[in-house]
């Protein structure tokens, strides 16, 4: 088999089809059942609610939620029919594949980075300052003034 194939798939029909095809032959059935069930089931609520106008609303909910698994099923399908999925790894609230894990990382080392250069503009500003401190209070105590150069 090769690799990024599912076993038994057919380039005709689409994944998310053969297995409501296979659900369908298990249950005996030829129609979709499921989503009938849905419609029936979204029908009744529109007429518990009051009216015929809810009825048809929700029935084409139903069927748009249809469409949007559908959807959703054959784009899975073909990300991995193509190898385009990758493992992803849940890290306290984030869920991330490897390459994502790499792009944080690679983010967070440049904020770190930016970090430590302003930490260290900052130790030599205070240093500096300490600096400048320390040769202004050997001046006023030598009687010298602050404009006389200072030899160690």
């Amino acid at each position: 088999m090769a690799a990024g194939t599912v076993c038994g798939a057919s380039d005709n029909i689409s994944y998310a089809q053969q297995t409501r095809k296979a659900a369908q032959q298990k249950a005996g059935g030829t129609g979709d059942l499921f989503w009938e069930k849905m419609n029936h089931a979204a029908q009744m609520k529109a007429q518990s609610d009051g009216g015929e106008a809810a009825d048809t609303k929700n029935a084409k909910e139903a069927f748009d939620y249809h469409q949007f698994f559908q959807d959703k099923i054959n784009e899975i399908y073909t990300k991995v029919k193509n190898g385009d999925t990758e493992p992803k790894f849940q890290i306290g609230a984030l869920s991330l594949s490897q390459k994502e894990w790499n792009k944080f990382l690679e983010e967070y080392d440049e904020i770190q980075d930016i970090i430590r250069e302003m930490m260290r503009e900052e130790q030599e500003k205070r240093e500096a300052e300490r600096l400048q401190k320390e040769i202004l209070e050997k001046t006023a105590g030598s009687g010298m003034t602050e404009w006389e150069p200072v030899i160690g």
